[in-house]
């Protein structure tokens, strides 16, 4: 019986240490399939930026190439080729540097825009070399009747949505070939061979050069042991400094921890502490003679008292009379006017002639008038008075001990208590002190900018060398002929890429027409 329920036990034991180690073998396998899909969706992202960067670059080398590539200096013959270099366009201040994902410069020489005449349309090709990217996109451009310019880009069909697009092919027959012409230069733009151009092509294994950086450890001097208070230096071996005490082991004092209050600073044992929250009252409005009350709003204080205003009173205007004063509340007026009074005799200057002339008197009308009180004034007396309410504005100040803080005035109250020792330590003078024999160890040190290494200390260095390598470099060169005479048959399609008319030896025009959908 004894045997039986042992041997139950361990078997039991047993499935269970069997279903542990299933559990975490489980575990370790969905962990580890979790971090391989975290790791591939940041990979997967990385990878989308780093096209996006490249594509960009192509599309800015392209936006320029369409820019450029005017009339005047596209391609006349077909099968030729014009050539713009990244190169050129920096010379020409086209475009900006274009930098790789690592903010690295292409390749200036090697990337270029180029542009073919083909029968009645121009292709032009981007090309562009980052380090060890390297691509290209191809765009037909031609003159249709969408261009705002004389060539631009040619559309698909689909961008077009109220009319159906017909392209216009072209065969020639019963012509004839004429002579090769001249050889063009060599160059690395890529071209190839068709009817109206034959091409030849060479590799050159050619030096080039790129800068490297090289990081390299100066020796500046040995690790250097820091002192510390109450310990003796006894060792310095590979960076590792060994201290002993001289039996007298010190401590700060510590200080004590006050509701409500903040710990500030430690002098011996005096602990300073502030008011964590500060005390807060009210800015208080300074006395202003003859005013009482003010209206207080943050710190600004507003005064204000009833005063009677007293003006003199206003004498009217009479038409023709002179104001000639004023008796209190009496306005005197006067004008003066001539009456004819009678005539005399009066002789030239020579005693010759007499003239007979009228003679006048000046004479006066005097009136008076009540003078008026101006607007919201009354008569008070013999004059003018108003009741008026006269303001003033000051600024509030805080009480003494407060400082302003936005609206209100704080004070932080200061508080110090006493530290204490550790136990097993005593006070001495401004610390606390046990005998006690210890040893501690720590890192030597090195300046600022050096790192330690086997104790010795090293400042690494960046340079960069120049490093030459060498590669192949395929070259062009084609030269042109022309198929002349013969007779042009034309047909129109509603697909630019109609295989029945390719197969058959017809070619785009590059012309296209509008057809009505569903047209006749």
């Amino acid at each position: 019986m004894y045997e039986d329920n042992r041997r139950f036990s361990w078997t039991s034991l047993f499935i269970k240490i069997i279903i542990v180690v299933i559990f975490i073998l489980f575990t370790i396998w969905l962990l580890s399939l979790s971090m391989k899909n975290t790791t591939k969706g940041m990979s997967d992202s990385l990878n989308i930026l780093t096209d996006n960067i490249f594509k960009e670059n192509i599309d800015r080398m392209k936006e320029v190439g369409k820019e450029y590539f005017t009339t005047e200096r596209l391609p006349e013959k077909i099968g030729e080729v014009k050539t713009l270099t990244l190169e050129e366009m920096y010379k020409k201040n086209l475009i900006l540097e274009v930098k790789d994902k690592n903010g690295k410069a292409c390749s200036a020489k090697n990337s270029y825009v180029a542009v073919e005449k083909m029968e009645t349309e121009y292709q032009m090709k981007v090309y562009l070399e980052c380090g060890s990217e390297k691509d290209f996109i191809k765009v037909i451009m031609g003159c249709y009747n969408y261009c705002n310019t004389d060539i631009c880009e040619k559309k698909e069909s689909k961008e077009i949505t109220d009319q159906a697009i017909e392209y216009q092919y072209s065969k020639t027959t019963g012509g004839s070939w004429g002579p090769w012409g001249a050889w063009s230069d060599w160059s690395t733009v890529e071209v190839s061979k068709n009817n109206y151009r034959d091409v030849e092509t060479k590799v050159v294994n050619e030096q080039y050069s790129y800068d490297k950086g090289i990081k390299e450890r100066k020796y500046t001097g040995e690790s250097a042991c820091v002192q510390i208070d109450g310990y003796t230096l006894i060792k310095d071996e590979n960076g590792v400094c060994t201290y002993t005490t001289n039996g007298i082991v010190k401590e700060n004092p510590t200080c004590p921890s006050v509701s409500g209050y903040t710990f500030k600073s430690r002098d011996g044992f005096n602990c300073t502490y502030t008011q964590t929250n500060p005390s807060k009252t009210n800015p208080v409005c300074p006395t202003l003679d003859g005013y009482s009350n003010p209206v207080r709003d943050g710190f600004s204080c507003t005064y204000s008292k009833q005063e009677t205003v007293y003006v003199d009173p206003i004498c009217p205007t009479v038409s023709d009379f002179e104001n000639t004063g004023r008796d209190n509340f009496t306005c005197n007026y006067m004008k003066s006017y001539q009456v004819a009074v009678g005539t005399k005799i009066v002789s030239s200057c020579t005693g010759c002639a007499k003239e007979v002339i009228t003679v006048y008197e000046t004479r006066y009308d005097y009136t008076t008038k009540t003078a008026i009180c101006p607007e919201g004034h009354d008569r008070s007396g013999n004059i003018c008075a108003k009741a008026a309410t006269l303001t003033e504005t000051r600024t509030a100040i805080c009480p003494e001990g407060y400082s302003k803080s936005g609206s209100d005035c704080v004070k932080y109250d200061t508080i110090t208590k006493n530290a204490t020792c550790k136990d097993g330590y005593t006070k001495s003078g401004t610390d606390c002190i046990k005998n006690e024999m210890r040893t501690v160890t720590k890192d030597a040190v090195c300046a600022a900018g050096e790192e330690m290494l086997n104790g010795k200390c090293y400042k690494v260095q960046t340079s960069t060398v120049k490093v030459i390598g060498y590669r192949d470099v395929t070259y062009y060169r084609y030269r042109l002929r022309s198929y002349t005479g013969g007779t042009t048959d034309y047909k129109w399609s509603s697909s630019n890429n109609d295989r029945s008319l390719l197969d058959a030896g017809y070619r785009l025009t590059g012309k296209t027409r509008n057809k009505e959908v569903g047209g006749k």
